[in-house]
């Protein structure tokens, strides 16, 4: 039986993570961007096998 792991969506500082929430009160194209982001990030949560591994030895060292 696989473990049960919470998961969420971290950003590495504040600075990213308000450049990203600004993106939904851009333009169209920033605005559309902030979209598929976010779609990436819901489908990264549901299913976190998908994408691209990253070694754990490479994570910023304040998330791991």
């Amino acid at each position: 039986m696989s473990k049960i792991r919470n998961k969420k969506v971290q950003f590495v500082d504040e600075c990213l993570k308000l450049a990203f929430d600004n993106l939904f009160n851009g333009t169209t194209p920033e605005k559309n961007l902030f979209l598929f982001i976010n779609r990436a990030l819901d489908d990264l949560l549901a299913n976190p096998e998908w994408g691209i591994k990253i070694p754990r030895a490479l994570w910023p060292k304040n998330m791991s």
